[in-house]
């Protein structure tokens, strides 16, 4: 599976028709394509994704055929994430944060990002079922800093805040997460990490 990080309220302006064009424009594929926002209530200084604007775009994607979820830094976020069923939820790697893990029922699909291999370590023994991405918290960040922390784990999950396809064609992973946007996005996620639609074509 791959995880396209849409962003925040930033990357897609708030505005449903550019989130629409978002969704229009990823490539045409076989492969397993999943979309990921990220709700948070107040990360200062970034813009919050409007709850209308995630409902909306979660609409059109399912029309498409894309499954649709969305971290979480809040309580808040979660239970909306959890009273709007979404196809699954996502923890970024952040650990004091990982309490919220607890509110996650168990019939919920989950991904979690780890920064370190002790930290991947623990997350897959105490949650054997969810989907754990290896991540180095750099933006960029060079693929060096994953293999010498991670090694071999980088085959079965890496959330990748490089700017090149090396740790997905090396390691194959079998579950692979990257920022997207497009060519007029805005904020700090529309920046050189992010994966454009042309770049995408390289993997599809």
């Amino acid at each position: 599976m791959i995880y396209l990080d849409f962003g925040s309220g930033e990357t897609c302006k708030n505005d449903v028709k550019y989130a629409f064009r978002m969704i229009d424009e990823l490539p045409k594929t076989d492969k397993g394509i999943a979309i990921k926002w990220q709700l948070f209530t107040d990360i200062p200084p970034l813009t919050p994704l409007d709850r209308e604007v995630y409902l909306r775009a979660r609409e059109y994607a399912h029309e498409k055929g894309y499954k649709t979820g969305s971290s979480f830094f809040d309580r808040e976020s979660l239970d909306f994430l959890l009273n709007h069923n979404a196809d699954f939820v996502k923890m970024a790697a952040r650990p004091h944060l990982y309490h919220l893990l607890e509110h996650i029922p168990p019939w919920m699909p989950m991904v979690i990002s780890v920064p370190t291999f002790g930290w991947y370590v623990k997350i897959r023994a105490v949650y054997p079922n969810a989907t754990v991405l290896c991540c180095i918290a750099d933006y960029p960040a060079v693929a060096a800093k994953y293999e010498n922390a991670y090694g071999e784990a980088l085959h079965y999950g890496i959330s990748d805040h490089t700017t090149d396809w090396y740790l997905y064609n090396r390691y194959q992973p079998i579950e692979y997460e990257c920022h997207y946007c497009l060519d007029d996005s805005t904020g700090p996620d529309a920046a050189e990490f992010a994966r454009r639609p042309e770049d995408l074509e390289v993997i599809f």
